[in-house]
């Protein structure tokens, strides 16, 4: 009986030494924090979802959702600026007016969606899109644009030159999108 007890009690002893759920929770959800922090939004959500199998808890929940959020915002944003060099590439191959009229109007269409893309508050893409709008290359651009398609529409001489590096130059100032990896 004498052993039994004392096996019982070193066993509570190596139990009680063991971390808690609560702290394997806790400690996953810092090093969450520490890769959103890095920009490394993919493995803070991994991390994240591993936290609330441990234990759930309403503020890591809404911090994985957070991030899930800026994630789909962050590919939306680069879709659209792949989608801007791939329709910049098409303008360097048109010749036909009627076709650089149809490139032109797919630009301006990317460039509005790109401004208007969802994002949450209070994240690093939010930070991004608001610096955009109001970033004077964007305006000239969407100048550039309009200028670029009332002269095809007229049947004026068009300088897809023009167009052309006005695009590159934006995509060259805005399509790092800083803290993201």
């Amino acid at each position: 009986m004498k052993k039994l007890i004392i096996a019982s009690s070193i066993a509570l002893l190596l139990a009680g030494c063991g971390t808690s759920a609560a702290d394997q929770a806790a400690e996953l959800s810092t090093q969450a924090e520490q890769h959103y922090k890095d920009g490394d939004l993919q493995s803070a959500k991994a991390v994240y979802e591993k936290s609330l199998e441990i234990k759930e808890d309403p503020d890591v929940r809404q911090k994985l959702t957070l991030t899930e959020s800026e994630i789909i915002a962050l590919a939306t944003i680069r879709q659209h600026l792949s989608d801007l060099s791939a329709a910049n590439q098409e303008l360097k191959q048109n010749v036909d007016s009627t076709a650089l009229n149809e490139t032109a109007i797919k630009i301006d269409t990317i460039l509005n969606e790109l401004t208007e893309v969802p994002v949450p508050e209070y994240s690093g893409v939010t930070v991004y899109l608001n610096r955009l709008k109001e970033d004077n290359d964007l305006f000239l651009l969407k100048s550039d644009v309009e200028l670029f398609m009332l002269s095809a529409q007229t049947g004026l001489e068009v300088d897809a030159v023009k167009l052309n590096k006005s695009i590159q130059t934006f995509l060259d100032e805005h399509s790092k999108i800083s803290n993201y990896k």
